[in-house]
């Protein structure tokens, strides 16, 4: 082997380690959004650029005769375009997603609200966790002999 040869070597080494890198990369969001038949949460500008870029990466590995070039832009194409696919075959399904994230946001700060109510003190959502602010009249409530002041 000449020079020559080991540095082709590495390249396609490198190459097929990158292909595979991108396969690690989408596949497991392919098989999620299947999976939760719904796309929420997915950007889809993203995926339609990304399967665009795929077309010229596709089309530039055939031109200079790349092979682990071309089998890297082929799989971020077929992700990418099952991707799209499912987010216009689930449109339904992420719309009512949405719809039920709201509704459950809304009784969140229904509880919220129920916990101030009950407790007179401020209570703060935040990340799906209800929080008592601890200078409100709670701390008060609970250092004090149990009478609650305002």
């Amino acid at each position: 082997m000449t020079a020559e040869d080991d540095k082709r070597l590495a390249a396609d080494v490198l190459g097929y380690m990158t292909a595979a890198g991108l396969t690690i990369l989408l596949l497991p969001q392919v098989f999620k959004t299947y999976k939760a038949k719904h796309t929420m949460g997915l950007s889809h500008k993203m995926n339609i650029t990304n399967f665009f870029i795929a077309i010229c990466g596709i089309a530039y590995a055939v031109l200079i005769g790349e092979i682990p070039l071309l089998v890297g832009e082929v799989v971020v194409f077929f992700c990418a375009g099952s991707l799209i696919i499912m987010n216009l075959n689930y449109k339904g399904n992420t719309k009512k997603m949405k719809e039920m994230h709201q509704k459950y946001l809304k009784l969140e700060e229904q509880e919220a609200k129920n916990l101030e109510d009950a407790f007179h003190a401020n209570v703060v959502v935040e990340d799906g966790m209800a929080h008592v602010d601890t200078n409100s009249s709670i701390a008060a409530f609970i250092e004090g002999n149990g009478d609650v002041c305002e």
